[in-house]
């Protein structure tokens, strides 16, 4: 009697329970590695704060008087064990809780649901104390000046970074279609610049560019980084369920440098021909859904063959934005790239994955919106988790990718 190796796919995407489906080995082409969360962020921020990677430690890197900024982008897993880590450093070191600023950018998520203050861990008596700013861009007369780039750009940044003593960033570092890799100084803009900033760093991805490519957008925000004198750093690599999986600190180049090299053994994924299917999941812990949806969708166009299936699993509830709404008014999905050129809408990115995805092969979505939100974007709604192992059931060669907002794909002869 013979047998047949099986495998369980276990994919995360925001509900009660995650999505478990049972495969023959060899209908798996891939399936990414699920790196786990560790279990105190806190814990493993401080010990790394004390023996940062080519750097002092934090707490002899600033002086008593120094005003301190964090600078936390808003994606951050567990943002405020990161900020409480510092806060034992900068007590230890002398700093008032006064002097402390923890500054973020809105994101378009937040008229969705209220932020999350990142003082919560901090000692009560520390809480009030610690002053928390998120910063809206708007314009420059809202910002100070910086300084003006090699290339002659004129850089506004929020005044609170440009008058600090200090500035700490505490990031995420991952995959981006536009950087290449985000984490560090891609903190600071566009997100604590200015609205015109921002609109013109919107569609700046190039789906041909590798991540270690050379990226103008990526350059910027180091230079940027260079002129306000920012030295130390505290990254995060993502678990696959939205939580921490490690913690690095120290200096900048070399905590880009590893977090690189741990970026590209856990999310990412090269095959030596496209697959037939796709499956991806996306976190509900994204702090704006649709933009984690595009990011999925590049992933997925990077693997999937021509007229395959990409099938993505969220719990995506969010209505659409003006950039994906085109696709309710256009026939092929492609004749929207121009308009949202000329608009550049904030869903830009999103929108252009969508089309170009749609274009290439089917696309399949389990998510909170209503079937007919679903099929207005030419894209085939699930209803339940029983239809996506139905789906998969007729499929031959199969990739999964848990996380895929932090992960990048690519086939090898292209």
């Amino acid at each position: 009697m013979s047998t047949t190796d099986t495998h369980t796919i276990v994919l995360e995407y925001g509900a009660e329970s995650p999505f478990r489906f049972q495969i023959e080995a060899d209908r798996v082409v891939a399936a990414m590695p699920t790196p786990e969360s560790v279990d105190d962020v806190k814990a493993s921020a401080l010990a790394v704060l004390q023996q940062p990677l080519d750097f002092p430690p934090l707490s002899q890197s600033v002086i008593p008087d120094d005003h301190v900024v964090l600078a936390v982008d808003p994606a951050t897993p567990d943002a405020a064990s990161l900020v409480a880590a510092c806060w034992v450093c900068l007590e230890e070191a002398g700093i008032s809780a006064e002097n402390v600023l923890i500054l973020e950018t809105e994101t378009l998520g937040d008229s969705a649901s209220p932020p999350v203050d990142p003082r919560r861990e901090l000692p009560e008596a520390v809480r009030a104390r610690v002053q928390w700013k998120r910063h809206r861009p708007g314009s420059a007369d809202d910002c100070a000046y910086l300084a003006t780039t090699a290339a002659g750009e004129r850089i506004y940044l929020a005044p609170e970074l440009v008058h600090a003593d200090a500035v700490i960033t505490i990031g995420l570092l991952g995959f981006d279609p536009l950087l290449g890799y985000r984490g560090t100084n891609s903190v600071f803009y566009p997100g604590l610049s200015t609205a015109e900033a921002v609109k013109k760093s919107q569609g700046q991805g190039h789906q041909e560019l590798r991540p270690n490519d050379e990226r103008p957008l990526r350059q910027l925000v180091d230079e940027i980084g260079w002129l306000l004198g920012t030295l130390f750093t505290l990254q995060v690599i993502p678990s696959v369920t939205g939580g921490v999986s490690e913690v690095l600190a120290g200096a900048l180049d070399s905590v880009l440098r590893e977090g690189k090299k741990r970026l590209d053994e856990l999310f990412r994924i090269e095959l030596d021909y496209r697959a037939e299917t796709v499956v991806v999941s996306i976190g509900k812990t994204a702090s704006d859904p649709w933009q984690a949806l595009g990011a999925a969708l590049a992933v997925s166009r990077n693997l999937v063959g021509r007229e395959g299936k990409v099938v993505l699993l969220s719990s995506l509830d969010q209505s659409p934005q003006s950039g994906v709404e085109l696709l309710q008014t256009h026939d092929e999905p492609l004749d929207i790239l121009p308009k949202l050129q000329h608009v550049n809408p904030d869903d830009r990115e999103a929108a252009t994955q969508l089309a170009k995805t749609l274009d290439w092969a089917g696309v399949y979505l389990l998510s909170g919106l209503p079937d007919e939100v679903v099929e207005e974007l030419g894209v085939m709604p699930i209803g339940s988790t029983d239809e996506v192992e139905r789906l998969l059931a007729r499929e031959d060669q199969i990739v999964f990718i848990p996380a895929a907002i932090h992960s990048f794909g690519r086939v090898r002869s292209e």
